[in-house]
């Protein structure tokens, strides 16, 4: 794994990270709500510069970005709680809308340059299946195969048997010997791995890339958002769905392993990442921006604004359901390291 590599892909995650905050402050800005402080990068600070009312800083820990909106109470007009609850909806929904922004145009750079990628490759694999034991990784190109279906029925045709995959990882080729499962856990298949096609993408014109860009960007909105209702609905009906779950150290390790397919295929992750983040914010989960709107919608329900203390409590246990599951999954990506 090339240094290289895994700091340009840091660099990446940081931007599209900062796109989000970017979008609330540019928002608050627009309507006149005054922002406090911009930081890149989450404190300690290292250095800081006021700009029209702003502190600008760059901070320590380099990862994404902050933004602290002066919350104010409704007789404050220059902040949050002040605005009107139209003016507050479009504050909240600015990172989310920028994503989305950023979504599409990397999206739509990729069909202006083209790409030439092509084939099934692994996507993830599994702990503790048949493609983990035998050394499978996400990025490996599966040779011999031009449909994932047609994949998917040898594996189930030849389950309980030894078969032989010819694999292509970076510039070399190998072949395995690997055994599907005839009865393997729900949701995992017979090798324990997500596959994803790559198609070829012939170079197109600026706004015939523009169009087609955002008609992607809005399958891929809608596919992820619809994704994450069947994790929660699987995780009720008490599915393992960590495996399908990933973080900044998974993000860097897929950025890093497909980085030999060239750069447009890494931009495409970028793009995924970016329209993720905006589908994963609008869901309506407290501490996401989507749990805040939920609160204006309650407002606007009642007549009244849902108390501060009430919001706190509801936003403080969203957190930190978030922050434990982040370190789960965190913990869950660097074991796939090794």
């Amino acid at each position: 794994m090339s240094l290289v590599i895994v700091i340009a892909i840091i660099i990446g995650l940081s931007i599209v990270l900062a796109v989000h905050e970017f979008g609330h402050f540019l928002m608050a800005k627009i309507f006149g709500i005054e922002v406090e402080e911009f930081g890149l990068g989450f404190p300690p600070k290292i250095i800081g510069k006021k700009f029209k009312g702003t502190l600008f800083t760059l901070n320590a820990i380099p990862f994404g970005a902050m933004v602290k909106i002066n919350s104010g109470s409704p007789e404050d007009k220059t902040s949050f709680n002040g605005k009107p609850l139209k003016t507050r909806i479009l504050v909240m929904l600015g990172g989310i809308f920028l994503n989305l922004i950023l979504g599409w145009l990397i999206i739509s750079l990729i069909f202006m340059i083209g790409s030439p990628v092509e084939g099934i490759f692994i996507a993830n694999v599994s702990s503790q299946s048949p493609a983990s034991a035998i050394g499978l990784k996400t990025g490996d190109k599966i040779l011999g195969f031009s449909e994932i279906e047609d994949f998917q029925k040898f594996t189930a045709m030849h389950a309980g048997e030894k078969i032989n995959l010819e694999i292509q990882r970076g510039k070399e080729k190998l072949n395995f010997e690997i055994t599907p499962r005839i009865n393997p856990p729900k949701g995992e298949g017979p090798l324990g791995i997500t596959l994803a096609k790559a198609e070829p993408i012939k170079k197109q014109g600026f706004f015939l890339a523009l169009f087609n860009g955002l008609k992607t960007t809005g399958n891929i909105f809608y596919q992820i958002f619809a994704f994450i209702f069947y994790l929660i609905k699987s995780a009720v009906s008490g599915e393992n769905v960590l495996s399908y779950l990933s973080g900044p150290v998974g993000a860097v390790k897929i950025g890093s392993q497909f980085a030999y397919l060239g750069f447009a295929f890494v931009l495409r992750i970028f793009g995924l990442i970016s329209i993720n983040l905006a589908a994963f914010n609008l869901f309506p989960f407290p501490a996401l921006d989507g749990g805040r709107l939920w609160f204006f919608l309650i407002e606007k329900i009642k007549k009244s604004p849902v108390s501060q203390k009430t919001q706190n409590m509801v936003d403080s246990l969203g957190f930190s359901f978030l922050i434990i599951l982040s370190i789960i999954v965190m913990i869950k990506d660097i074991r796939g390291l090794f």
